[in-house]
């Protein structure tokens, strides 16, 4: 099996390097956006739920 990739909605590039020594066989790149929807919420799920899709719930 390959490496698994994954994209992390950060312009952290430093945390994409630690993610990626956690997760041995893991690739992570950052998202390419101009823009991040807001933060909000009290932890991380409520502002990234808009973000996953449907079927990955």
């Amino acid at each position: 099996m390959g490496r698994i990739r994954a994209r992390l909605c950060s312009r952290n590039e430093h945390k994409a390097r630690e993610l990626e020594a956690l997760l041995p066989g893991w690739t992570i790149e950052l998202l390419e956006a101009e823009e991040f929807p807001p933060e909000e919420g009290a932890t991380w799920r409520p502002s990234r739920r808009p973000l996953v899709p449907e079927r990955c719930r």
